[in-house]
Formats: structure tokens, C-alpha cells, sequence
């Protein structure tokens, strides 16, 4: 009876002391199947409402051990306990990570727990006690392959969760551990079932819902998360989410409770979503489901004011939130801050102060927070044909076949192309006008080039015939008095 009341001492005393909300040891492996060495390990939880970091926190089993800050000695993740999960203490965090299957953080620190009795706490940075828990082979998991779990505070023998709820219904270690749960019986009043509360413990239900926009862009990642809540209203981050996007995409995730995904077609989708606490999946603990409507992306530019303000207008009949789009104008770049939003059918003006651009810009593109271009200003007017009307003889006017009705023939027209006849006249008007140069040119050196010859011709042929003067001058410079006759005066 010592030894009972012994045993129900420490079940009453851990018990107390994971009474108080926050971080708390919920699983230990201080027996390993086998050979203990690089096998213990410690699971702490966190029941509160917020994430607990236990920086310079320690793990104590008779002396404290710094725990160390990943990625040192092969531990993973962050030295952060979620709140409603959890985080794992292993005397080696790369043997524990090849062994377990968990997505949690893993935490390398210095373990030796004995095997027959032992007391480990946790302590925080200011050398508190948060947790402490004191415990014999007596209690089971003494090289079984069990684990000590904390299940609707009392601990039982089970199979390990590390990463996980523990065990509904645990193992008993042997005779003694189902002595403690007998010593509930007494004269002075009734019995408690341990079976009968963990029972209830198990069957608390569970909530879930899906997080998400209602209104998504194609091209755009977003955030999906599951809210997940048991029935006292207490957030948990552990468990399996099973997400079907309703697109074709399918997802099977375990310890964490969001997603990112993009649609890339406009459309209206159901997401669907399963939840287990358990990683097995034997029982479904919750479900949701939500639909949402992805539209092509209806962002424009309006127009760009003489002092450089952008005015961005939405087209679509729905509100968007455009996070992370931005605004590109010749290699600078404006981003919209964390949420921003345009309403439906409405502008938004956007300052050159607030854009920062160091000239008014002339060009602009809209592009999604992934890079993609989805608009681009000045838009380019895509050129249109008309069917042409041709007359002929007799009474029947018939339609020449144009690109707009053969369609087997069309080509994709593009911002700026122009059509084989504009090229056809246009190479015309440069044929003409490149011959006008030429005959324009051919008529000024024929008439210049005529003078020229003409000068020189004409001075050649007339110099054979002139009187050169001593000094050079000819003949219409030069007076020779024997070219004239005296007349001699008539007597008569």
C-alpha cells in the first residue's frame, strides 16, 4: 500500500503541476527499446493561445542542458512551441529525425534519464520551473517501446505520438499501474473510471475552417489555412489536413495548417477540407468546405496626369485585394502595400509622392505579385478589316473573301502589326518618292553639268579665234587697230 500511495503521489503531483496553461511535457521516451542511447527524447506542448519561444530555456533531469538552436547538432525548425502543438527534445535530434516521421521542430539537447525513477522539468530563461514531472518504471514504457503520455492529466502507457495528441487509451504497464487506477475505490466515497474519462477525453469533437479569400485572381499565390478548434475552443496546429482545391489539385499535409496555392483559370471553385488529429486517418475529426470565385485580373490604368499621378482602375463588379501587385514604369517599381484594395467598378489615384517615379511616366505595366504581366498602358488598338464590295456585270453584287471570313486563313493580329496592304502601299510611296529624288537629282546636274560643258566647250572653240593680247586678254578686251578701215572722205 506504501508503494501505491507512492506511485499516486507523483500521478497527483504531475497531474498539478500541467494544471497551469502554456508550454507542458506531454510525452516521454526515457526507456527506448533496447539500448536507450540516442533514443530519449521529451515532447513538450502548448496549450495557450499564443506561439511560446524558449530561447535560453533548459531541459533539467537532475542538471541543466542548454537546448540547442537549430541548426546545431542536426536540430530542425525553431526554437518556438506553437500554440496547440507541439515541439520535441531528443538527445539526438538526427537519430530522432530518422526514426520518427514528424514535422515538428526537433530540438538537440543533453539527455539521461534513468531508467528506474526519475524527475525532469523545464526551465525558462529566468531559471523558473514551467513544467516538472516525476516518474517510475512502475508507471510502464519501461523498454516496450512505449512512451509515457499525458491523456486528461494522468499518465498512461501507450504507443508514441511524437508530433501528435496522445493516445486515447493507453497500455498498462503491469500490475502496479492498474493498482493506481483500483486506488480511486475508498470507504468514504465513490470511484473514479479513468477508463470512462479518457473515453470522454477522446470523443471531444473538433472544429475546422477554411481561410481564404472569396474573391482570387488567376495568377495570383494565395494563402489557404485551416482554423481547427476543439470543442473548449483551444487552437491546434497538429493533425492531418487533407485539401482538395477543386481545380485537380490535391494536397495531404501533416503538422501544418496552410497552404499556398495559385489558380491559373478564371472560374468558380469548391475547396474541400479534412481533418484529422490523428496521422493514421481512421477516424475524420472535422470537415469544411467554402467556394470561391477566381476572375481574370481586371486592373487598369486610366489614364497618367501632367504632374505624373497614376489613376488604376477596377473593371470588375467585385472588391479585389491586390497585396503585392505593382505598378513597373522603365525599371522603377511601385509595390501596393499588405492590404490594399480596390472596390468594385471604382479608381484609386495614385500620387507621384507616394509612386516615388522620378519623371511622369509614358509607359506602365500592372503586374501580379508573381511577376506577370496583366496590363500594360498605352494600350495598342488591334487594326480591323472590312469586307470589301466588288461590282460585276449582270445583276449579282458578290463579297471578295477577306481575313474576317476566312477564318482558316486569319493570323492572329498583335499591338502594333499593320496588314499586307499597308505594307504594299507603303513600299509604293517609298518607291515613288525615291525616284522623284532621283529624277529631281538628274535634272539639277544635267542643267549644271550643260553650263559646265557648255563654258568649256565654248571657250576652247572660241579661243582659236581671238586676238590674245600680250598681257592675255582676248579680243572683246583687246583693241587692234588693224580689224578697222579708214574711210576716206568722199571729194565729191
Amino acid at each position: 500500500m506504501k508503494k501505491i500511495g507512492f506511485i499516486f503521489a507523483l500521478v497527483l503531483f504531475a497531474s498539478w503541476s500541467q494544471a497551469k496553461a502554456g508550454v507542458y511535457i506531454s510525452e516521454i521516451m526515457y526507456d527506448f527499446e533496447g539500448t536507450d542511447t540516442d533514443y530519449e527524447w521529451v515532447e513538450l506542448g502548448n496549450d495557450g493561445g499564443e506561439d511560446v519561444d524558449i530561447t535560453g530555456w533548459k531541459f533539467n533531469d537532475g542538471s541543466n542542458h542548454n537546448l540547442n538552436i537549430p541548426p546545431a547538432n542536426g536540430s530542425v525548425g525553431e526554437l518556438v512551441v506553437p500554440s496547440g502543438g507541439f515541439l520535441i527534445l531528443a538527445s539526438n535530434a538526427s537519430t530522432f529525425g530518422s526514426f520518427y516521421n514528424v514535422s515538428e521542430s526537433i530540438i538537440d539537447t543533453v539527455m539521461a534519464m534513468n531508467n528506474t525513477e526519475e524527475s525532469i522539468s523545464i526551465i525558462d530563461d529566468n531559471d523558473s520551473s514551467v513544467d516538472s514531472v516525476s516518474f517510475s518504471s512502475s508507471m510502464g514504457a519501461n523498454g516496450d517501446g512505449k512512451t509515457l503520455q499525458l491523456v486528461s492529466n494522468s499518465w498512461v502507457s501507450a504507443d508514441p505520438t511524437p508530433g501528435e495528441g496522445n493516445s486515447s487509451s493507453g497500455a498498462s504497464g503491469g500490475d502496479d499501474n492498474d493498482d493506481i487506477v483500483d486506488s480511486g475505490d475508498s470507504d468514504e466515497g465513490g470511484s473514479t473510471d479513468e477508463a470512462s474519462s479518457l473515453e470522454e477525453f477522446s470523443a471531444l469533437p473538433y472544429n475546422t475552417e477554411i481561410l481564404v479569400p472569396d474573391i482570387i485572381m488567376t495568377g495570383d499565390e494565395i494563402e489557404l489555412r485551416a482554423y481547427t478548434t476543439n470543442q473548449e475552443g483551444m487552437v491546434t496546429h497538429a493533425g492531418t489536413f487533407m485539401w482538395n482545391l477543386g481545380d485537380g489539385n490535391f494536397f495531404n499535409i501533416k503538422g501544418t495548417d496552410k497552404i499556398y496555392h495559385t489558380f491559373e483559370y478564371p472560374g468558380t471553385y469548391k475547396i474541400n477540407l479534412t481533418y484529422y488529429k490523428r496521422s493514421q486517418r481512421v477516424t475524420v475529426d472535422a470537415t469544411d468546405s467554402i467556394t470561391v470565385k477566381v476572375i481574370s485580373p481586371t486592373l487598369e490604368i486610366e489614364s497618367i496626369s501632367k504632374d505624373g499621378a497614376i489613376v488604376v482602375r477596377n473593371a470588375s463588379s467585385n472588391a479585389l485585394q491586390i497585396d503585392g501587385w505593382s505598378i513597373v514604369s522603365d525599371g522603377f517599381t511601385f509595390f501596393f502595400p499588405q492590404g490594399s484594395t480596390i472596390m468594385a467598378n471604382s479608381v484609386i489615384t495614385l500620387s507621384p509622392k507616394t509612386t516615388k517615379f522620378p519623371y511622369t511616366p509614358i509607359r506602365l505595366e500592372i503586374r501580379s505579385p508573381e511577376g506577370v504581366v496583366a496590363y500594360k498602358y498605352p494600350q495598342v488598338l488591334t487594326p480591323t478589316f472590312s469586307p470589301k464590295t466588288v461590282s460585276y456585270s449582270g445583276s449579282s453584287t458578290l463579297k471578295e473573301k477577306t481575313q474576317e471570313e476566312d477564318t482558316t486563313s486569319t493570323v492572329p493580329l498583335v499591338a502594333n502589326s499593320v496588314s499586307s496592304g499597308e505594307l504594299s502601299r507603303d513600299r509604293a510611296l517609298l518607291i515613288l518618292g525615291i525616284i522623284f529624288v532621283l529624277f529631281g537629282a538628274g535634272f539639277y546636274f544635267y542643267e549644271r553639268g550643260e553650263a559646265f560643258l557648255n563654258k568649256i566647250f565654248k571657250k576652247s572653240d572660241v579661243s582659236k579665234n581671238k586676238n590674245i593680247s600680250p598681257d592675255g586678254r582676248d579680243e572683246d578686251e583687246y583693241f587692234n587697230p588693224d580689224d578697222f578701215t579708214i574711210l576716206e572722205e568722199d571729194p565729191k
